[in-house]
């Protein structure tokens, strides 16, 4: 996995060289709870083709034992969001979102709506699937509704395992995103963070205050990255 970590700075490239590939690509990002999901989940690593860092713990720990340097890139409004949406509107892509609950998805559609004027959403769903069926069916409507741009927020791994199905599953040339709680947050406030706490580098701050399943995340899994990261890189070195 710290293989494919791609740095922020690049993201403009990449994201011009997936959109121009022949193929579909899958760009996903990870931060400490997604990164202890997925360094144990090769099948997948596999498959995703870009991979940034959502977040500045995972880059810190990165940048302090990796020779290639990496800088933070997440799908939010402080990061990479609005480059995404304003391709997808100057580019003229159809646009499907997949994730969140089913009042969260209609809010978050009226938002970026609000927000991209001529952002061209064809398709849009709640991120939870209670069968194969309902997957399939989600499939046969991003197909049937060509869109060519797909945004899922559905959490690590679901998101990337869900990115990997539509790759592989459907054969129009598809451009996906995954965007973790950005839709949940999307639907509440479409400026989610606040000022300050942009400037200061505190959005996971911002989001253990708010919500209680991050703090359920942050306390169980943030020490296990550390103290597997640490164990790992300095038994490297």
């Amino acid at each position: 996995l710290d293989r494919k970590i791609i740095s922020g700075l690049d993201f403009h490239k990449i994201l011009k060289q997936a959109a121009s590939s022949s193929s579909s690509k899958i760009i996903t990002f990870v931060n400490p709870f997604s990164y202890e999901k997925l360094r144990i989940s090769n099948h997948l690593i596999a498959k995703l083709d870009y991979v940034f860092s959502d977040g500045s713990l995972l880059c810190f720990f990165n940048n302090l034992f990796k020779k290639r340097k990496i800088t933070r890139a997440s799908f939010d409004y402080s990061s990479v969001a609005n480059e995404v949406l304003n391709f997808a509107e100057t580019q003229k892509r159809k646009v499907a979102l997949i994730g969140a609950t089913e009042e969260e998805i209609q809010s978050a559609v009226k938002a970026l709506i609000s927000r991209h004027k001529n952002l061209n959403i064809v398709f849009s769903r709640n991120g939870y699937f209670n069968n194969s069926e309902e997957k399939n069916e989600a499939l046969t409507n991003i197909s049937i509704s060509k869109a060519d741009l797909v945004i899922i927020g559905m959490g690590s791994p679901l998101q990337e395992e869900f990115s990997i199905l539509i790759k592989e599953s459907i054969k129009e040339r598809l451009l996906i995103f995954t965007c973790g709680g950005f839709l949940s947050q999307t639907s509440k406030n479409i400026n989610y963070y606040h000022p300050i706490i942009i400037t200061l580098g505190l959005r996971w701050l911002q989001r253990l205050f708010l919500h209680k399943h991050v703090r359920q995340k942050f306390f169980k899994y943030y020490p296990k990255f550390i103290i597997n990261y640490l164990r790992t890189n300095i038994y490297k070195n």
